[in-house]
Protein backbone atom coordinates (compact mmCIF):
# COMPACT_ATOMS: atom_id res chain seq x y z
CA UNK A 1 0.00 0.00 0.00
CA UNK A 2 1.51 3.24 -1.26
CA UNK A 3 1.69 6.41 0.84
CA UNK A 4 1.37 9.93 -0.88
CA UNK A 5 3.51 10.29 -4.04
CA UNK A 6 7.34 10.30 -4.72
CA UNK A 7 8.29 6.37 -4.40
CA UNK A 8 10.46 6.75 -1.30
CA UNK A 9 10.81 4.15 1.05
CA UNK A 10 9.75 6.80 4.00
CA UNK A 11 6.42 7.22 2.76
CA UNK A 12 5.93 3.09 1.66
CA UNK A 13 3.79 1.58 4.28
CA UNK A 14 3.49 -2.30 4.13
CA UNK A 15 0.68 -4.73 5.81
CA UNK A 16 3.96 -6.71 7.20
CA UNK A 17 4.83 -3.73 9.73
CA UNK A 18 2.26 -3.09 12.17
CA UNK A 19 4.04 -0.11 13.41
CA UNK A 20 3.53 1.58 10.21
CA UNK A 21 0.35 0.56 9.84
CA UNK A 22 -0.57 2.22 13.08
CA UNK A 23 0.80 5.54 12.15
CA UNK A 24 -0.64 5.48 8.94
CA UNK A 25 -3.64 4.96 10.60
CA UNK A 26 -3.21 7.82 13.53
CA UNK A 27 -2.29 9.84 10.82
CA UNK A 28 -5.40 9.23 8.33
CA UNK A 29 -7.29 9.61 11.48
CA UNK A 30 -6.02 13.32 11.94
CA UNK A 31 -6.15 14.66 8.96
CA UNK A 32 -10.15 13.53 8.40
CA UNK A 33 -10.79 14.65 11.57
CA UNK A 34 -9.42 18.10 10.43
CA UNK A 35 -11.40 17.69 7.48
CA UNK A 36 -14.22 16.96 9.43
CA UNK A 37 -13.49 20.11 11.38
CA UNK A 38 -13.16 22.44 8.30
CA UNK A 39 -16.05 21.11 6.70
CA UNK A 40 -18.14 22.22 9.49
CA UNK A 41 -17.25 25.71 9.28
CA UNK A 42 -17.58 25.75 5.67
CA UNK A 43 -20.67 24.24 6.08
CA UNK A 44 -21.90 27.60 9.27
CA UNK A 45 -20.29 30.11 6.28
CA UNK A 46 -22.41 28.25 3.22
CA UNK A 47 -25.23 28.68 5.69
CA UNK A 48 -24.86 32.44 6.94
CA UNK A 49 -24.24 33.66 3.71
CA UNK A 50 -27.69 32.04 2.17
CA UNK A 51 -29.34 33.17 5.20
CA UNK A 52 -28.21 36.48 4.09
CA UNK A 53 -29.02 36.18 0.66
CA UNK A 54 -32.48 34.82 1.28
CA UNK A 55 -32.63 38.42 3.54
CA UNK A 56 -31.93 40.36 0.35
CA UNK A 57 -34.44 38.68 -1.58
CA UNK A 58 -37.29 39.49 0.59
CA UNK A 59 -36.51 43.39 0.74
CA UNK A 60 -39.00 44.91 -2.31
CA UNK A 61 -36.76 47.61 -3.79
CA UNK A 62 -40.05 49.18 -5.29
CA UNK A 63 -41.17 49.65 -1.46
CA UNK A 64 -37.81 50.60 0.34
CA UNK A 65 -36.22 53.60 -0.37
Amino acid sequence: MGGGGGGSKKNFVTWEDPIQIERYTKEVQKMATELISENRQLRKVHINVTNGVIELMNIDLLKSK
